[in-house]
């Protein structure tokens, strides 16, 4: 479980935070700025100087720990005659040339392997239209080390979100702490500060000055494996994951992909039609016509796939 050191440098990083009454101003200081200007290293500066606390630390695994779970990705409209839908490559992360950008957790010309840790929220974050040919892979993670990972979720994740058991469990002893040692005042600003940084990577708007900055620092600067941060799309019910573009060389592995298409789109009642299934084997992607088994695992309310006419 995670622990908090109480030492000099902590203790003078609380009593600062003790003494702040605006917190509410400086966050929407942070937010309504405009700091795209500013260097990435810049951009931490400025949050850790205006907020004093960071309130997410290292987290390990064991070896094959997150081996229990599969992930999801989604890319929509490929241009087929620019690439091959047998290679794996085509529905994993960008060349990093595509990435001209910030996006929510990566910087200009660093690439990421966006994913979610459900089908239905890898579709709503893509915010896909009507007609749009989409392609939903799974991928299986295999890795025989430690793993290192932090997340950005608020203080009153939904317990049905896969990852609350997570949180509330690194979050549990911190938060005693805090309030036995530095008093339940330092304790709920802390739960703000917590908030705040999880609305970033829900809510901020691009250039996404600062998640980008974070999320980088994590991935490039620290070397971590992936971070968590909760979907905007559900109500915080499901997780976007973000991983290191190494460790999905080195222990992810393309199970299948999907090929859907969007023929309704809504927030709770998006119709797709399944057209066909790729399945890696023989160092390819092979792909069939659908069948009845592959629904119901893709076929949910929000996401409600069928067979073809003629299947």
């Amino acid at each position: 479980m995670a622990e908090i050191k109480l030492d000099k440098e902590l203790e003078n990083v609380f009593k600062r935070l003790d003494s702040i009454d605006n917190l509410d101003s400086k966050f929407e200081e942070l937010y309504n700025g405009d700091y795209n200007n500013l260097s990435k290293e810049e951009k931490i500066k400025k949050l850790t100087h205006t907020i004093p606390y960071f309130p997410f630390r290292e987290i390990q695994t064991r070896p094959h720990k997150v081996d229990l779970f599969p992930i999801y990705r989604l890319r929509k409209n490929i241009n087929l005659n620019n690439e091959n839908l047998e290679l794996t490559s085509t529905f994993s992360y960008p060349n990093t040339v595509f990435c001209k950008t910030n996006g929510r957790a990566n910087l200009a010309n660093r690439a990421i392997f966006y994913s979610s840790d459900c089908p239905t929220s890898a579709f709503l974050e893509m915010d896909c239209e009507n007609d749009d040919v989409i392609y939903l892979s799974e991928w299986m993670i295999r890795c025989p080390r430690e793993c290192r990972y932090t997340y950005f979720l608020p203080s009153n994740l939904s317990v049905s979100n896969n990852w609350s058991h997570v949180a509330l469990r690194q979050n549990a002893l911190i938060h005693k702490a805090i309030n036995e040692h530095y008093g339940n005042s330092v304790l709920q600003k802390v739960l703000k500060i917590t908030d705040f940084y999880a609305k970033l990577f829900t809510s901020e708007s691009f250039p996404y000055d600062f998640s980008s900055a974070i999320a980088d620092y994590y991935l490039y600067i620290l070397g971590y494996d992936f971070i968590i941060y909760a979907g905007n799309k559900i109500n915080g019910d499901q997780c976007n994951i973000a991983f290191h573009p190494n460790f999905i060389d080195d222990y992810a592995k393309l199970d299948k992909v999907s090929q859907l298409k969007v023929n309704q789109v809504g927030k709770s009642n998006s119709q797709t039609t399944l057209i066909t299934v790729g399945e890696y084997l023989n160092n390819k992607i092979n792909w069939r016509p659908p069948i009845k088994e592959d629904l119901p695992f893709y076929s949910t309310p929000e996401m409600r796939a069928t067979m073809p006419n003629n299947a």
